[in-house]
């Protein structure tokens, strides 16, 4: 395998695990708070459907401006704050 699609490979990679910091520390995943089996995937599928809603509304947000997707990140919201959700 040449030396550059390692290179690539990897940096998806990486990309996937930040993918993974940010629903579990944004989307607060660091702890599941069901207790039975079923309920614990009723958990996962609802957040992972809200943070792709979330990153699909902020691509549709991004793509005038010019911006990648991968440059913009979740603030964790902060309800005494006014500063915006969505930063570059």
């Amino acid at each position: 395998m040449p030396a550059q699609e390692v290179a690539w490979l990897y940096e998806q990679r990486w990309q996937i695990e930040l993918d993974f910091r940010s629903i579990k520390c944004v989307m607060q995943m660091d702890l599941l708070r069901c207790k039975s089996p079923e309920m614990v995937r009723k958990e996962v599928a609802a957040t992972l459907l809200a943070y792709n809603l979330v990153r699909a509304t902020m691509g549709e947000a991004a793509r005038p401006e010019g911006l990648s997707l991968r440059h913009l990140r979740i603030n964790k919201p902060d309800p005494f704050s006014l500063t915006p959700l969505f930063r570059r």
